[in-house]
């Protein structure tokens, strides 16, 4: 079984920015939704950023979709859509999101290169093993601080 990994960004930019990356690859909770997830008003659509073709997402062959999502985003999706946001004291923004195997590294570089103007700071861990990923996303680049995968 593939690990749990628990991804949490935070982004730092101007308001107008951050909107921006809210209404690019966010989605808002509806007022029911709100109700059953505290803290919570958006979900980070990381599999939109690194869309799978739909003759991959419609196939009947999991390894076929299994290898598509390794090579185009180091992990798999959990299989719905979880994300816990939160604005920091400095207007921050902060979100979390699941995923099984590893981070979704090439994401993140995605992420970084259209949002050349924000900076994102980037920590992930595995359950239960423990492996750490730490990276800056700043200038469209993504940098590693740390890295215990490799």
């Amino acid at each position: 079984m593939a690990d749990y990994i628990l991804n949490h960004v935070i982004v730092d930019g101007t308001r107008k920015q951050i909107d921006n990356l809210l209404v690019a690859h966010f989605r808002k909770l509806s007022g029911e939704e709100l109700r059953h997830r505290p803290f919570t008003h958006y979900d980070f659509l990381w599999q939109d950023i690194i869309p799978m073709p739909e003759e991959v997402a419609t196939s009947r062959d999991e390894d076929k979709i299994r290898n598509w999502q390794l090579y185009n985003w180091s992990c798999f999706g959990t299989g719905k859509e979880v994300t816990e946001t939160n604005f920091g004291n400095r207007g921050t923004l902060n979100f979390r999101f699941p995923t099984l195997g590893a981070e979704p590294r090439p994401v993140y570089t995605e992420l970084v290169k259209r949002f050349p103007r924000l900076k994102f700071n980037f920590a992930s861990i595995s359950m239960p093993n423990f492996c750490l990923f730490i990276g800056t996303g700043i200038d469209g680049k993504l940098l590693y601080v740390d890295d215990d995968y490799d």
